[in-house]
């Protein structure tokens, strides 16, 4: 069986992972004002974090319709007799429900819907690990499960100079009293599979102990199935790099001294998320990937 994946373009892979793992995308949809892009087609990283600090205006995201997933669906079922389409969480978007909607109304169509629970490079993690499944010729029912049992293993940990992007998006939990409280202090936020939005977990007084803390996440995670012989998958993803120059370096030199083995992916976030974050965010992404090749 020939399977193919379609993902969304807020899985914030770069291209060149992309075009490795033959995934497919379909873009989410940015607005800022009067003006409408396709994201990762019509505009990229950079172009939004130029744009939005040209404007007032805050951006809005939607997803992809059903009609647009009925025309890739289509075109995927011409080249592959089945298709995994995993997306960004339920809980932030409407992607996935769009998704199960044209297959509702195709039922010809050869499709799995898979709502990843997660965001950017989390979901990309799941996009890569699919690819790495079909290479090894699992049949698609074992695929379909361990990718299932692996968004259970995904944690998102990032930061923000203020979080103004998540509140006016609504994409933040419990903000209220949180955002108040935020003079001279920085958020450390949390996005893993129980999360029904991006969660507050700490305030943090400084950058320098920020940094700190994101680090201290790592070696939790890590420390949390001590047995696990497996390589991790450590992702960071950010804004603008002079938000995040410092903290970059602390935490390559972090992988690079594990005595756990370890692959590193690096991204900006696309347009889609960044609407959402704001231009100051960065964070770490972590996964036990390889444990689910091994199975």
């Amino acid at each position: 069986m020939k399977i193919g994946i379609l993902t969304d373009s807020t899985c914030d892979l770069p291209k060149k992972l992309i075009d490795e793992y033959n995934i497919h995308i379909i873009p989410l949809t940015l607005r800022i004002g009067e003006e409408q892009y396709k994201d990762r087609k019509e505009i990229n990283s950079d172009q939004f974090l130029n744009r939005i600090k040209q404007s007032d205006v805050m951006p809005t995201t939607s997803q992809p319709s059903v009609g647009e997933f009925e025309v890739i669906y289509r075109e995927l079922n011409k080249d592959y007799d089945h298709i995994i389409s995993i997306h960004l969480s339920s809980h932030l978007s409407g992607t996935v429900h769009s998704a199960q909607l044209a297959i509702k109304e195709n039922p010809e169509f050869n499709i799995t819907v898979i709502d990843s629970k997660t965001a950017s490079i989390g979901l990309g993690f799941l996009d890569i690990l699919a690819a790495k499944l079909i290479a090894k010729g699992l049949k698609l029912e074992k695929i379909v499960e361990l990718l299932k049992k692996a968004r259970r293993d995904i944690e998102i940990y990032l930061t923000v100079d203020n979080l103004s992007f998540f509140e006016k998006g609504g994409r933040i939990s419990k903000a209220g009293s949180f955002i108040g409280d935020l003079i001279n202090l920085k958020p450390i936020l949390k996005l893993d599979f129980n999360s029904k939005a991006v969660e507050p977990l700490d305030k943090v007084r400084g950058r320098k102990n920020t940094h700190k803390k994101l680090l201290e996440l790592v070696d939790k995670y890590i420390a949390k199935d001590k047995d696990n012989q497996s390589e991790y998958w450590f992702g960071f993803v950010h804004g603008e790099l002079k938000y995040t120059t410092t903290f970059k370096k602390m935490y390559q030199n972090k992988i690079d001294n594990l005595s756990v083995g370890c692959k590193y992916y690096q991204n900006t976030v696309g347009a889609v998320i960044g609407s959402h974050t704001g231009p100051t965010v960065y964070g770490v992404v972590l996964f036990k990937g390889g444990k689910y090749l091994n199975e």
